[in-house]
């Protein structure tokens, strides 16, 4: 296995340390505002990966993955090697989102309000046989928000021909229609629709090809990310009844069944209370039974029965 970790390099401020242990993909005269880490990522295929050895594993890091995910590069490293025979390996600085949204693409559509009608949009165009719309399920096996991951140049071959295929539909489209995708997204900066899509087709590529091996990292009790969850989450991620659950959802294929125990999950966290008329009163109730399902996490491995 050879390992090869890059990091953009937008301008003097982001290039990485010479004991960093990353490389730097110099991006500094192609900002590609617009299309951003994807137009990169595309670029640093075509001019990196695509003529490398078949046993290498690359990453594209943006600057800001230590800070998101509070790993070390050294971390990353140990955790790819002493786990070799995958072909991804995800780095999620959103570890509990998984728990909380069905799948990435309704995820999405609370977030960025019309991104489902461009994404559906998008695969009829390019003749992807895949309907957002349609109940599915996206598990911590297949979910990763961001391009932190590290990934085979087999996987990278597929993948990267993928999103190719996605970005050349939309540039092929007429121009009322390509605007679309470029339009301003809700979101605390300003951005497009456009990096929100793309950023979460991998977790769709993966759905579609099964095949691929994928390890996710699981963050450690002492990580940043893990102790600045809300308590119930923290109590729920570093419990047996979170790894029974990942467990048994990496072998199931019934969608009835998958989104039912989803949703004992999700409502042991996020418990729905709309009982009483006064707003205030429906959160204080929401945050009782928050509270007595933390101290009754023991048991959601027997309500899941799995």
């Amino acid at each position: 296995m050879k390992l090869h970790l890059y990091q953009i390099w937008y301008d003097e401020n982001t290039k990485p340390e010479n004991d960093s242990g990353l490389l730097a993909f110099d991006c500094r005269n192609n900002p590609e505002f617009l299309k951003r880490e994807i137009a990169h990522l595309i670029r640093f295929y075509d001019e990196i990966v695509q003529d490398a050895d078949n046993d290498s594993y690359f990453a594209l890091l943006s600057p800001r993955f230590g800070e998101k995910t509070g790993l070390t590069i050294e971390q990353v490293k140990n955790f790819v090697v002493q786990n070799p025979a995958n072909d991804i390996f995800l780095f999620n600085p959103f570890p509990m989102h998984v728990y909380f949204d069905m799948n990435v693409w309704s995820s999405g559509e609370v977030q960025h309000e019309g991104l489902k009608e461009l994404t559906q949009f998008l695969f009829q165009a390019a003749n992807i046989k895949f309907d957002v719309y349609t109940k599915h399920r996206n598990t911590i096996f297949n979910t990763v928000y961001c391009n932190y991951w590290v990934a085979s140049k087999e996987f990278l071959d597929g993948f990267i021909g993928f999103i190719k295929h996605l970005d050349l539909t939309i540039d092929r489209m007429p121009e009322s229609e390509r605007a679309k995708y470029f339009s301003d997204a809700r979101y605390h900066t300003k951005a497009s629709f456009y990096p929100f899509i793309f950023e979460r087709l991998i977790s769709t590529f993966l759905l579609l090809n099964h095949h691929y091996k994928t390890k996710p990292f699981i963050f450690s009790e002492d990580s940043q990310l893990v102790k600045k969850m809300k308590r119930i989450d923290r109590c729920f991620y570093l419990s047996t009844s979170r790894t029974d659950f990942d467990n048994w959802e990496a072998g199931v294929h019934d969608i009835d069944l998958s989104e039912k125990k989803y949703l004992l999950v999700n409502n042991t966290l996020r418990p729905k209370v709309d009982v009483f008329p006064f707003v205030f009163l429906n959160k204080g109730l929401a945050s009782l039974i928050r509270r007595i399902n933390q101290r009754r996490m023991s048991r959601l491995s027997d309500r899941l029965n799995i």
